[in-house]
């Protein structure tokens, strides 16, 4: 069912509605509407009007008008504000602004680019060597309304030049000899050299004045002005105009004292041609003469360093300086005497070669024998000359992993243990090598022989010192030291022995027993002897004491 339909004069402009109870549609001649059917009108009513209201304030707004007051030229550094405030919308409703740089270099930075009033700088201008001109930069300024129609102005900005007139300096005034030589330098500057300025022209002019001798001026047009000096005494005066490239002009004038001066002249000195890295060489001038003093005297050494200019007091005319060289390499050095009209005088070029000292090192061991187990220290130390960082290697000579370590740089020196496990004879090397493949080595001869057994000692000890007669008398041997086995001899003093026992591995005590035929005080002997044929020999004394009534049988000599 459409919700839109042509209404006749007189009749309901809404439509039928459908009247549930009664079957019928509420749009008929029935009298009266249902809830349901004010309701539906009332939702319809509105759906039109929301769907009406925007075309309706669509198809009246009008575009809005951008307007940019004009900027006036202003100078390269000033403020600058754009105004675009004059733009407005039709319907008086608000704006939004947007600046943009759509023309000119370089980019300026616009402050409050989207308000009505940005502010900015005005960019400094490049120079070159022609005229500088007026710099121009384009803004647009874009507004729109709050229905999104917008509306674009332009403008230009015009960045006027400013310019600093150029720094004239002829120069020192000038001391010259008769028929020299004369240079006119000039040493003017541009203060906008930074941003491209520069001097484009120069003009010497020599301001004659009554008595003046002749002189021919040349290059009169360059930054370097020449002529040859008069044979005769006189004070000449030169003006130097200079001319930036935005016609700017500045002047100096300098002044040339001709007179009759020996010249400049001095003796130089080095004292050292060949030194080792961190050795030092002096150089100097002395009997410095001619000229116009003060003096300075300037040293150039060659080697990266700045030269160092020294100005001598009145009537001082000799200098020396000493320089020490860090590094390696061949350099040149040179001595120059500056007198106070700028007048030089050089020494020859002098070459000094500085070379790394040899590398060298104290290499020891803290034994060259020991005995199997035992422990050798091998040591690289005060080591000096060559390149570091040094590296150190220990060859043990007995087959085991070598030991190697670079040190670290301020370090020099290095130590290392080993212990030697087989008896023999062994060349331990030392090796130290710096970071130019140079090196310093010593071999030491190192003996490892068999541990020495302990000497071959013993103790003799008796049961009894003192026993009865025809009683045994019992020694006992104890053996220490030596190498087995052992051999045991005992003679008991009396004139009799016992033959020689050989005791089994690993046996190390021996006792003996012995009748003695007669009371008395006998001395027992005890020989050793180890299998190296090494002897020791062992004594103790024993008492033998008479019994009142010995029996024959028993005082008869022990046969043992």
């Amino acid at each position: 069912m459409s919700l839109f339909f042509h209404a006749h004069a007189g009749e309901r402009v809404f439509p039928p509605l459908y009247n549930a109870p009664s079957g019928r549609l509420d749009g008929d001649s029935s009298p009266g509407f249902s809830w349901g059917g004010r309701l539906a009108i009332g939702l319809w009513l509105l759906a039109f009007a929301l769907a009406v209201s925007p075309l309706a304030e669509a198809a009246g707004n009008k575009k809005p008008k951008a307007s940019i007051v004009k900027v006036a030229p202003v100078d390269e550094g000033a403020p600058v504000t754009l105004d675009g405030s004059l733009s407005a919308d039709p319907e008086g409703g608000a704006l939004t602004y947007a600046w943009t740089q759509t023309k000119g270099t370089p980019a300026i930075t616009v402050n409050g680019a989207n308000t009505s009033k940005p502010s900015l700088t005005a960019p400094a201008t490049q120079k070159t060597a022609k005229k500088t001109k007026p710099a121009k930069f384009t803004f647009q300024l874009t507004v729109t309304d709050a229905q999104g129609l917008s509306a674009v102005k332009t403008t230009v900005l015009t960045v006027k030049p400013l310019n600093a007139a150029p720094l004239a300096n002829a120069g020192l005034d000038i001391d010259a000899e008769y028929s020299k030589n004369v240079t006119l330098a000039s040493l003017s500057t541009d203060p906008d050299a930074a941003r491209g300025g520069q001097i484009v022209k120069y003009q010497w002019k020599h301001l004659k004045k009554p008595g003046d001798p002749k002189i021919k001026l040349l290059n009169t047009k360059t930054a370097q002005a020449s002529f040859v000096s008069p044979a005769q005494a006189a004070q000449l005066e030169f003006e130097l105009t200079v001319t930036d490239n935005d016609n700017a002009k500045a002047s100096d004038r300098v002044i040339v004292k001709v007179a009759d001066v020996q010249p400049l002249n001095a003796a130089f000195a080095l004292d050292k041609k060949a030194l080792t890295t961190g050795g030092t060489a002096t150089a100097g001038a002395s009997n410095i003469t001619g000229g116009k003093g003060p003096y300075k005297v300037k040293f150039e050494w060659g080697d990266g360093t700045a030269a160092e200019e020294f100005p001598l007091g009145a009537g001082v005319t000799a200098k020396s300086v000493g320089h020490q060289y860090p590094n390696a390499g061949n350099f040149s050095q040179k001595v120059t005497v500056i007198d106070a009209n700028g007048t030089q005088k050089s020494s020859a070029v002098e070459t000094i070669q500085v070379a790394v000292p040899a590398l060298d090192a104290a290499l020891s061991v803290s034994a060259d024998a020991v005995v199997k187990g035992g422990q050798v220290t091998a040591k690289a130390e005060t080591i000096t000359g060559g390149t570091s960082p040094y590296t150190v290697a220990f060859n043990w000579g007995d087959g085991s992993q070598n030991e190697q370590e670079t040190l670290a740089n301020g370090v020099f020196t290095k130590s290392a243990n080993h212990v030697y496990a087989v008896a023999g004879q062994y060349d331990l090397t030392v090796t130290v090598t710096d970071n130019e493949n140079g090196n310093k080595a010593q071999t030491f001869h190192i003996t490892v022989s068999e541990p020495q057994a302990p000497a071959l000692d013993g103790t003799l000890t008796l049961a009894q010192a003192a026993v009865a007669f025809n009683t045994p008398v019992q020694p006992k041997v104890d053996i220490t030291g030596g190498t087995q086995p052992y051999t045991v001899k005992f003679e008991w003093g009396d004139s009799l022995s016992d033959n020689p026992t050989t005791l089994n591995q690993g046996i190390v005590s021996a006792t003996g027993e012995h009748f003695y035929g007669q009371p008395g005080t006998y001395t027992i002997t005890a020989t050793l002897t180890d299998a190296n044929s090494h002897t020791k020999t062992l004594t103790a004394n024993v008492t033998v004491n008479p019994v009142d009534a010995p029996l024959t049988e028993c005082q008869q000599p022990n046969a043992n």
